[in-house]
């Protein structure tokens, strides 16, 4: 990522840092792919608003393909999206504390 740049305040943990930008663009990107066969979740197009807000090129931002994601609250499933998305360059944080956080996993 040409945008980014790794950081080294914790040199055990270091961790990548990404501009609003690079991220609105991910965000814009994943707008424009939605349809009725892969709707996204409403809360891409709320993060492209905000980093948009941010970024100083506030717009609207809408698309017609969303569909709600189903919260799962059980700490032992297995998700195959998760399981597919899992790199060992980018660890998924263990689902109990997601849960405690959040309240879903």
């Amino acid at each position: 990522m040409a945008q980014a740049r790794w950081l080294a305040s914790k040199p055990r943990s270091g961790g990548l840092h990404l501009r609003a930008q690079s991220i609105l663009t991910h965000k814009l990107g994943t707008i424009e792919k939605a349809s009725n066969e892969s709707p996204i979740d409403p809360k891409h197009v709320r993060d492209a608003a905000a980093l948009a807000e941010l970024c100083g090129c506030a717009r609207g931002f809408t698309t017609p393909h969303t569909a709600k994601a189903e919260l799962c609250v059980d700490v032992e499933a297995t998700c195959p999206r998760c399981e597919h998305s899992a790199s060992p360059d980018f660890p998924l944080a263990p689902k109990r504390d997601v849960f405690r956080i959040l309240g879903y996993v």
